[in-house]
């Protein structure tokens, strides 16, 4: 059922790939829709996180150094 609000985006598997299958059996009968939602917002929140973070530079004697909070 389409409704004005919604975007649907599709998701295929292929059965005969053994990582696919895996990933079928791992999603089981949880609410597919859900779960991909939660892991896209859990990516986004991990993206997030690592920009904050202070990038480690090389010093010049040619190790790294960096600083921890």
């Amino acid at each position: 059922m389409a409704r004005g609000n919604a975007k649907v985006k599709s998701v295929h598997f292929n059965i005969t790939k053994e990582s696919d299958q895996m990933m079928l059996k791992h999603i089981g009968r949880k609410n597919f829709s859900r779960y991909i939602k939660k892991l896209i917002l859990e990516d986004i929140q991990r993206k997030k996180e690592l920009s904050n973070q202070q990038p480690i530079k090389q010093s010049k004697g040619g190790g790294i150094s960096f600083k921890l909070d």
